[in-house]
């Protein structure tokens, strides 16, 4: 009698375990292959996925009140393969400053014009950047890949740099939630390590690069060793670009054996041209950057002025296939964007929308059905903010084409349904 009472309350047990975790399956969207036969009360509910054919679906950008302005129109976000800014005078340029800039550089009137361009994975490894890289250099001028981090969970793949980094760096950033950071949203240190970096954007074999350290604030000098020679440096400010040499070597070795010392990374550049930075960082939304502080901003726009911001986010708000409900962005970026105008006023910003992201829904794999919400909701952040536009999703093809990609041959795009390869 005993043995039966043990194997009914084991049954019993195991039974309700069984039962609550198939309501947390049911409850949070858990779309998984593990999970997509084992539920005990799937069949007892409309699958959430059906339902989308079934029940009319909330769209939130019903919700979306956009400030009215005169000769700006904002349904204009809907155009694929266009920066714009929503004015109806299609003759004048969404980016005046920088392109007139462009156009100075092309009648040789030589500067440096600086972009930094901020995403999630979808530009993890200088994907997307690199190519807009090479456009504007072999068109404009310029060599060098621009910033380079001490190190990075994409250094294995990424194709314009070598990063070979000492085990013992400590990486603080955003998701420590760290301050004082550098766009890339990390920062390092270390007692006694070295990062040996070589650039691979070499447009001319001959050109000198100028390599230089990015670095927080120190309250003394230290000596670094650079390319086996020691260097004297005073990092004395908030942020601090500091120039290490300037000569057609394409490689740095450098040691550091001050924990104190906050290390953003290293900067091959040309002295004049186009340099992209590169600031991926992997499952961000962008609201991140409301971390970095107002005395930062300043600093970098001081000592390392943007002439364009590029942000591209979006993927990492559709991790639920059937969220339509995105409003809370424009209200978390919108500040965020007005702070960055506000602090780096020469800078024009472009607000990259989401790219095509695919769920499985009754077998199939679709576009999130939220997509469209999340794309009104980007626009309109950067409507409100006097900011620039470019749809990606609708220049990928719009609907399905993260799909097409993924499935054409050659494929475009990994079987993940959100990355492009």
């Amino acid at each position: 009698m005993l043995g039966q009472k043990k194997v009914f309350r084991f049954i019993l047990t195991c039974f309700l375990i069984y039962f609550l975790v198939s309501l947390i399956l049911l409850f949070t969207d858990t779309n998984h292959k593990i999970f997509e036969n084992i539920n005990l009360v799937k069949e007892i509910f409309i699958d959430s996925n059906k339902a989308i054919s079934i029940l009319p679906q909330i769209d939130s950008t019903e919700f979306i009140q956009v400030e009215k302005k005169d000769s700006f129109e904002f349904n204009l976000y809907k155009k694929a393969g266009t920066i714009i800014n929503f004015n109806t005078d299609h003759t004048k340029s969404s980016i005046p400053n920088f392109i007139d800039k462009l156009y100075q550089q092309s009648l040789g009137k030589k500067r440096k014009l600086r972009i930094a361009y901020f995403g999630d994975s979808m530009i993890e490894g200088d994907l997307i950047s690199q190519t807009l890289r090479n456009l504007l250099q072999i068109k404009f001028g310029g060599t060098g890949v621009g910033f380079v981090p001490i190190n990075s969970i994409s250094a294995g793949f990424r194709q314009t740099a070598i990063t070979n980094a000492a085990t013992n760096w400590t990486d603080l950033s955003f998701k420590d939630k760290k301050k004082n950071l550098f766009f890339s949203g990390h920062v390092f240190s270390t007692s006694n390590g070295f990062s040996k970096i070589t650039n691979k954007v070499n447009n001319d074999s001959a050109g000198i690069t100028e390599k230089s350290l990015l670095c927080g604030m120190l309250g003394h000098s230290l000596s670094i060793q650079y390319n086996n020679n020691n260097i004297k440096i005073q990092p004395d400010k908030l942020f601090n670009r500091i120039v290490l040499s300037k000569d057609i070597n394409n490689n740095i070795q450098l040691s550091v054996q001050d924990a104190a010392l906050p290390v953003f990374g290293v900067s091959f550049e040309s002295e004049t041209g186009i340099i992209v930075d590169n600031f991926s960082f992997r499952g961000i939304t962008g609201i991140e950057y409301s971390s970095i502080e107002n005395p930062m901003l300043e600093a970098i726009n001081s000592s390392n002025p943007y002439d364009l911001i590029i942000f591209q986010f979006g993927v990492n708000m559709l991790y639920k296939p059937n969220d339509t409900h995105f409003n809370w962005y424009a209200k978390a970026i919108t500040p965020i964007i007005n702070n960055f105008k506000n602090k780096m006023p020469n800078t024009e910003i472009i607000i990259v929308s989401t790219g095509d992201r695919a769920f499985k829904y009754n077998g199939e794999y679709l576009s999130a059905i939220g997509i469209d919400s999340l794309i009104k909701v980007q626009a309109k952040a950067a409507f409100e903010t006097n900011s620039c536009f470019f749809n990606l999703f609708e220049t990928m093809g719009g609907k399905n084409s993260i799909v097409k990609w993924a499935d054409s041959i050659p494929s475009f795009a990994n079987k993940d349904y959100t990355h492009p390869n």
